[in-house]
Order: structure tokens, then sequence, then C-alpha cells
């Protein structure tokens, strides 16, 4: 957490350096609120998986060293339900117009697949058999873990807005934001053949720092493209069985999000 306040502080040092004097008017305008709704793609570090429980009367603790994961955007399924893709939330209230100083509601329904079918260090045991050395991670029959009804994101962030133009219908501001939250993910796992399509519950925590640029169009509406860099810890993840799974993974986003102001 500290390291990503420090950058977001530095970011902000250096758009007051880079833009001071050049924005005009305030960055958010004469509005208190704003909203935003937009679609992403992700990237996720390689992480080591950790699952223990009982199975079929058998008890089972295993490490899946170093799993890749990659993202699902699933575009193609916008029209007809627009919540069905990789979407991004906002919601914010500002509390200093003429600083650029905003509270924020953020959310990501981001969603995170662990490849199937690659080879993976797998250490541990599930009753009498042993798992010491590359194993393949076949979704039918040993393992398929997916956070893809959401990873789901919640945070509350500070934001800092810096107007760089200003002119009479249209400016345009650099954003910075950083902030913490909790995970709640919808868990799909596979675990020895069977399979567990999981409920929504709170299973960690994030730290996250976004900077982004902000197109103002007349007084209310915006377009606003992102990158978001954040560190998620799913510190239990219920999986088949009685059995919980946890681990960690860093992750960036690109977001493109259209918004209003209020």
């Amino acid at each position: 957490m500290k390291i990503l306040l420090s950058i977001s502080f530095v970011l902000m040092l250096t758009g007051n350096a880079l833009y001071a004097g050049t924005g005009k008017g305030e960055p958010f305008g004469n509005k208190r609120f704003y909203a935003s709704w937009g679609y992403s793609r992700g990237w996720f570090s390689p992480s080591d998986l950790y699952f223990k429980g009982t199975l079929n009367d058998k008890n089972y603790e295993l490490k899946v060293h170093k799993a890749k994961a990659h993202d699902r955007p699933d575009f193609n399924h916008i029209l007809p339900q627009i919540t069905i893709p990789q979407f991004n939330a906002r919601f914010g209230y500002v509390f200093n117009k003429i600083k650029g100083f905003a509270i924020e509601l953020n959310y990501d329904h981001a969603k995170y697949v662990v490849t199937d079918y690659q080879t993976a260090d797998v250490t541990g045991y599930y009753g009498e058999r042993q798992y010491d050395g590359n194993t393949v991670l076949a979704p039918d029959t040993f393992l398929h873990f997916e956070h893809t009804n959401g990873a789901n994101y919640w945070m509350l962030n500070f934001v800092y807005c810096r107007t760089i133009i200003a002119k009479r219908n249209m400016s345009f501001c650099a954003l910075f934001k950083a902030g913490e939250g909790i995970l709640i993910p919808k868990t799909d796992v596979t675990l020895f053949g069977q399979r567990f399509d999981n409920k929504f519950h709170v299973a960690g925590n994030i730290t996250a720092a976004e900077v982004g640029l902000r197109l103002n169009i007349r007084k209310t509406l915006y377009i606003e493209p992102a990158f978001k860099y954040a560190f998620c810890n799913y510190s239990k993840v219920l999986t088949v069985g009685d059995g919980t799974a946890h681990h960690k993974f860093r992750t960036a986003q690109i977001i493109f999000s259209v918004g209003a102001r209020f």
C-alpha cells in the first residue's frame, strides 16, 4: 500500500509540474457527483495456488506453483446483457472542486481464468496419492479454476483530477487514484473431477493505483481511458467439499469508460 500511495503522490506532483499554468477551470466543473460505465482487458502475474480440504472421504493438500492465468473479456456478449463482459463501474463524490479532490466507489467485474492444460509444478497429496513434479492441469479430471462470475474488485479510492486544457465546451484532465477494498468472487472450480460453482463471498483484499485521462464534453458527458495496477490477495476462496484455496497475484487493466457528471 505504501508503494502504491508513493507512486500516486509522485504522479500527482509530476502532473502539477508538467501542467502548472496550462489548465483553467475546475477539473470537475460545477458538479458534485459523477458516474461511469466501461469495459476492460486484464493481465495477471503467475501465482501459487494452495488447496486444502476433504473430498470423497480423502484429505488433500496441494500447491500449484506459478500457475498462469488469463482474462475472459466476453465482449461478444455485450448484447443483449451488458453485465456479462468484463465491465467497470465508478461512482464518485467531489468534496473539493477547486483542488480536484474526490472520493470514489470503484467496482471491476474482472475475470480470472487459470489456463487449462498447462504443465505446472504440483506438490502435495490427495489421499494416498502424492504429487511432486510437473503435472498437466487437465480441467475435467484434475483442476480447473476460475473467477469468471467475477473476480469482483470492490474499492474505495481517493481521486485527484488535474485540468490540462480547458476550452469553452471541452476540457482535458489527468486523473490519479489510489485505494483499497475487498474481493467478492464467485469461483468455478473443478478439483479431482468434481465441480463446484461457488457462491459469492468475501475472499480477500485488494490494493490498487489507477491513472487515466478524462475528456469532458460540454457540461455533463466525459470519456475516460485508464490504466490500473493492483495487488490481489485471495486469502479464503471456497472450493469443492469443505475445502478452501488461497492465492495472490498482481494484475494490470486497460479500461475505457463513458460517464456523466451531475
